[in-house]
């Protein structure tokens, strides 16, 4: 049942990003890791931490004027 349950949830990682609905995955990221997941998490976590997809200048940037 692990297996297969991974490989549901590696289809809809998949599935995420391929069709970039990256706030679902996100949210996604968090609900796995929230329930102890982590192994099912490790595509999800890579992704959001490639500092290609999102570098962290342009984050500090986008932090700073939120709280401004």
């Amino acid at each position: 049942m692990d297996v297969e349950r991974s490989s549901l949830c590696n289809c809809v990682v998949n599935f995420l990003l391929e069709e970039n609905y990256l706030l679902m995955a996100f949210e996604l990221l968090h609900e796995l890791l929230d329930d102890g997941r982590d192994d099912q998490a490790i595509q999800l976590k890579d992704f959001f931490a490639d500092s290609t997809q999102f570098p962290p200048d342009q984050i500090s940037r986008f932090n700073s004027l939120r709280g401004s």
